[in-house]
């Protein structure tokens, strides 16, 4: 619960109505206004029913490590009404001065369809798909958290702008052990909330948990979305910062799209500084209301379907290749027959 001084600090400058560009924030909230509206425009996203797929493109390196392979990977998610598909592959490439290194790679798939759920692995890149979970609606075994609908929403774009992964927005201010520190005006932009934090968990087993601090900016024109985070997750021996920022627009249904994203990452083990690296992501999205339930199944990588389940198969190409010309043969004896039947001229 924020303490009365907490609320006291938290009072930010918005308009009182429409916040145009630029404007600086002149009416008073505080995070309990700033709560509210996070918490609608997120389960708004999430609400989403229309096929939506997003394909992201990340690379990362490690530029206090030029031995450090170079991470690249590519994101493809789907969503139609309460089906989900997240499919990932990364590659390892080798960093640029240690040549003749063969790139590792490593695919996965998690899904869930109105049947079942599974996940499938393909660690070698390139190949069969093997399956790693299988969790059948009717079945009485728990379902595995990795394939849980909020599990698999979390790597889409329908919670990506209110997302601090492996969290959300609302899961962090709804924490226990979460605590206001301020709330205002960002300094990179007025139009812009900063929230500042700290979390504190309770000891596990006499075992101290990470404590959290940090900031996120929250851009009140582009649905509460996230504009800017930094979060520092100090354990005893190491500490992580993450800094994150990220670009979005709405789109022509007032859902927010995140074009790009660029996070650095420092770790230390006391003050000797391990690693630091860096991400850029590259966000593609569109939008087909027409896909079968298929493309959520086991079928759609070529392997078979659990007993007694069936999912419509998609009409070939060249079927409608084939009516296609059909028709046309069709319409030419017809013309054919008519030409033949036009009457003759008399002669007069």
């Amino acid at each position: 619960m924020v303490t009365m001084r907490a609320r006291f600090r938290c009072w930010v400058a918005l308009p009182a109505m429409l916040i145009l560009p630029n404007q600086k924030l002149e009416a008073q909230i505080d995070f309990a206004t700033v709560k509210r509206e996070v918490s609608a425009a997120q389960a708004r996203h999430l609400e989403q029913a229309e096929y939506a797929q997003v394909d992201s493109i990340g690379e990362q390196y490690d530029e206090l490590n030029n031995r450090a392979p170079v991470s690249k990977v590519h994101s493809k998610t789907r969503r139609s009404g309460q089906f989900y598909l997240a499919e990932d592959s990364v590659e390892l490439a080798p960093p640029p001065n240690l040549k003749g290194l063969i790139p590792r790679r490593k695919s996965g798939v998690a899904a869930r369809n109105s049947h079942y759920a599974f996940s499938l692995t393909r660690p070698g890149g390139p190949g069969e798909w093997r399956l790693k979970d299988l969790h059948l609606d009717n079945s009485a075994d728990p379902l595995p958290s990795n394939l849980k609908t909020e599990s698999l929403a979390q790597g889409t774009l329908f919670v990506r702008p209110y997302s601090l992964n492996p969290t959300t927005l609302m899961e962090l201010f709804d924490t226990p052990s979460f605590r206001l520190l301020s709330c205002g005006s960002s300094p990179s932009d007025p139009a812009v909330v900063r929230v500042q934090f700290e979390s504190t968990p309770p000891t596990v087993d006499k075992k101290p948990q990470a404590q959290l601090n940090g900031w996120c900016d929250l851009d009140p024109q582009v649905g509460w979305s996230i504009r800017g985070v930094e979060i520092s997750v100090n354990y005893p021996i190491q500490s992580t910062k993450v800094r994150t920022d990220i670009k979005s627009t709405l789109d022509e249904n007032g859902f927010v799209r995140i074009g790009e994203e660029r996070q650095e990452i420092w770790v230390k083990s006391g003050n000797t500084l391990d690693s630091h690296r860096t991400q850029l992501n590259t966000y593609k999205i569109w939008q087909d209301r027409d896909i079968p339930e298929r493309e959520f199944s086991l079928s759609a990588y070529g392997l078979p379907e659990p007993p007694g389940i069936t999912f419509a198969r998609p009409t070939p190409t060249y079927v409608w290749f084939l009516l296609g010309a059909a028709g046309f043969t069709v319409l030419a004896i017809a013309f054919r027959w008519l030409a033949r039947r036009k009457p003759v001229p008399s002669a007069l």
